[in-house]
């Protein structure tokens, strides 16, 4: 019939998408921060990153997922694992409705924090991944 495969064809190899999102996670509470470590170390093992990698992309996300539980409302994480020819990459996504950063390259610096702790989490990202980007919505944007 017309429009139909021919059983008698030969597929290709399959291929994984070249991104795959793998499912958000609320951030409500602090042990969530600890649902979002396990599913990247999980997934960081699952495509084959070293386990010192893995240890460094553990460490970002948790330091991620504190700063949206402990600094904004409503977060949300988001992991995606990105392919491209026979390397794969792992990505984090954060949302959230927190008041955003005034100045992120300050923020990102040791010792910077607004609440009286160490302030070495957002530094210790930005040492152990390969890249983060920042991007801030004004409340009155949202929904449009």
């Amino acid at each position: 019939r017309r429009g139909h495969p021919r059983r008698d064809r030969q597929m290709g190899p399959m291929r994984p998408p070249p991104v795959q999102d793998l499912g958000w996670t609320r951030l409500d509470d602090p042990s969530s921060v600890g649902s979002v470590r396990r599913a990247v170390v999980h997934t960081a093992r699952a495509i084959a990153f070293r386990e010192d990698r893995v240890a460094e992309v553990a460490l970002a996300a948790t330091e991620l997922a504190t700063n949206a539980v402990v600094h904004a409302t409503a977060g949300a994480a988001l992991l995606r694992v990105r392919r491209h020819e026979s390397e794969s990459a792992l990505e984090m996504v954060l949302v959230d409705s927190g008041p955003g950063m005034a100045d992120v390259a300050d923020a990102m610096r040791d010792g910077m924090s607004t609440n009286g702790t160490l302030g070495i989490g957002l530094g210790a990202v930005s040492r152990r991944t390969s890249g983060s980007s920042n991007m801030r919505c004004p409340a009155s944007m949202i929904g449009r």
